[in-house]
């Protein structure tokens, strides 16, 4: 029986050594949702893949199944995440988000609205003017679509709602807090200086 080859595309969310030169990577599909792949040899010095298959980054993978996991045995990328290992913050950033999805998807078909909202998000943090309010509003649609959320209502935490929906806690540095607003009063006086 001839194996069964895959193309997918995809952003790479983790990746963990096995033997002397190979990973396994995890990948988020539009075509298959997540999925991990065997990259053989990725880790000797002359692989090609090596620099491709970086967490966060956008990738084309050909894959080619097998009784156990599929291996991943070319890979083209897509977009990478240079800029946003310029800054520790962008970095957090990264991997904050790279968690995040990991824990709330499992293999099956992607929508491709939910996937192009996956994007956003992911494009928001590796982009210079990434926003973090326009980065919570993706992952508050995101959460919709899956059924966790009421989209007419704020989440104070992406963290804390993941979490308490996984059953557990999200080990990434903390930046989707709301944090309340300063407000400034002018008293009295302060008032009456700028009338003089």
């Amino acid at each position: 029986m001839a194996a069964r080859s895959i193309t997918v595309s995809g952003i790479i969310l983790k990746r963990s050594n096995t033997g002397e030169t190979d990973r396994i990577v995890t990948l988020l599909t539009r075509e298959q949702g997540k999925i991990a792949a065997v990259a053989k040899g990725v880790r000797k010095l002359n692989s090609s893949k090596g620099a491709v298959l970086e967490p966060g980054n956008f990738v084309k993978a050909f894959c080619i199944q097998t009784n156990s996991l599929p291996l991943l045995t070319q890979a083209a990328l897509i977009s990478e995440t240079g800029s946003a290992r310029e800054s520790l913050a962008k970095m957090r950033q990264l991997h904050q988000f790279l968690e995040i999805i990991d824990q709330l998807f499992v293999e099956e078909e992607m929508p491709e609205d939910l996937f192009a909202d996956i994007l956003a998000v992911r494009e928001e943090i590796v982009s210079a003017s990434g926003n973090v309010i326009r980065i919570r509003r993706h992952f508050e649609q995101i959460l919709a679509q899956l059924g966790f959320h009421d989209p007419g209502t704020r989440i104070d935490s992406v963290l804390d709602k993941v979490s308490e929906l996984t059953e557990r806690p999200i080990k990434s540095y903390e930046y989707l807090v709301v944090k309340p607003h300063k407000t400034y009063y002018n008293t009295d006086t302060e008032f009456e200086k700028t009338q003089k």
